[in-house]
């Protein structure tokens, strides 16, 4: 064997060394991901299960709270047009304005007016209750 078949040799190894190195350290970081996101989904799940929650009680307490009128779901639907029906349950979907205002070949301005007079008609004034709102009217699916 010669010097430089030997240092050829130990080249390579540290190559593969180096390489493997490099694979250990992806596996870990993208097990740190997955570790982060898995635990935001989990937060995210309880932060929407209490959210519902505090909606029910609200709802079932007649709607009032501070700075609020209304949240009694009785009949209004008849109120809104097929149009605001079809933002609702987008927004319910959780489509953002620019999402919807593309689905549906609207400007972002007129998908914005739609979800304020839903929001004025229905007495509502977040999201949360335009989708409890959604959900009860069965205008989505309660999967």
């Amino acid at each position: 064997m010669t010097f430089s078949h030997s240092l050829k040799g130990k080249i390579h190894a540290g190559a593969i060394n180096l390489s493997f190195r490099y694979k250990i350290l992806a596996l870990v970081l993208a097990t740190i991901i997955f570790l982060g996101m898995a635990m935001a989904l989990q937060t995210r799940a309880v932060l929407v299960t209490s959210l519902g929650q505090q909606l029910d009680q609200r709802l079932q307490q007649g709607g009032k709270s501070k700075g609020h009128s209304g949240g009694n779901f009785g009949g209004r639907n008849k109120s809104l047009t097929p149009r605001e029906t079809e933002v609702l349950r987008l927004v319910a979907l959780g489509y953002t304005n620019h999402e919807i205002a593309a689905a549906l070949g609207l400007s972002v301005k007129t998908v914005e007016t739609h979800k304020g007079n839903i929001s004025r008609k229905l007495n509502l004034t977040s999201r949360a209750e335009l989708v409890h709102y959604a959900l009860q009217q069965g205008l989505i699916p309660r999967d």
